[in-house]
């Protein structure tokens, strides 16, 4: 695991594009993120003008595709068998 260089707070100003650290979270947001990171950009991720956005880090945009990519295939998941995969989200994700 590498180091985060100093910068502002991602919560409010997204994941620093000169950061190894963030650069990490951006490959897996899923797994590395918090809550409120994570929420943040699962919204970029779904808004169809996150390439417009100017609040948006390009290390942002690598998140919110990672996080796309993961919804794409969850749904695909869905899709297969509805009842098996909501049996399973209402188990394990508190």
């Amino acid at each position: 695991m590498t180091m985060h260089t100093i910068h502002p707070d991602s919560h409010t100003h997204g994941l620093a594009d000169d950061c190894p650290r963030c650069a990490e979270h951006a490959e897996h947001p899923i797994m590395s993120l918090d809550r409120e990171n994570l929420r943040r950009i699962m919204a970029l991720a779904l808004d169809p003008d996150r390439f417009g956005r100017s609040d948006a880090t390009h290390t942002d945009l690598v998140a919110a595709a990672s996080v796309l990519t993961a919804l794409e295939r969850a749904g695909a998941l869905r899709r297969t068998d509805r009842v098996l995969f909501d049996r399973y989200m209402e188990r394990w994700s508190a």
